[in-house]
């Protein structure tokens, strides 16, 4: 995977980009991530199950929605839920 993404402080402030890969495999590298948990009337939680593909925690339960680029996700979302943007 050739994913970019952005490498923050301990303020959240972006300080530079690098690979998914070498973000995942190193702990000085912190980026941002979003997880979406929906939850149903019941107080039930929708996961869903990860590809055995995955380079990380393959064949695991996980939330249904979590990316590390927020801004990208969070306007498709609203896409499909049929929000406006604010």
């Amino acid at each position: 995977m050739n994913e970019w993404f952005e490498v923050v402080d301990e303020t959240g402030t972006v300080i530079g980009c690098a690979r998914r890969a070498i973000c995942h495999r190193t702990p000085a590298l912190p980026h941002r991530v979003v997880h979406v948990m929906v939850m149903d009337a019941a107080g039930r939680f929708l996961l869903q199950k990860r590809s055995m593909r995955k380079d990380i925690q393959p064949g695991k339960w996980d939330t249904g929605l979590f990316t590390p680029n927020f801004s990208e996700e969070y306007r498709r979302y609203n896409s499909v839920a049929g929000n406006r943007p604010h």
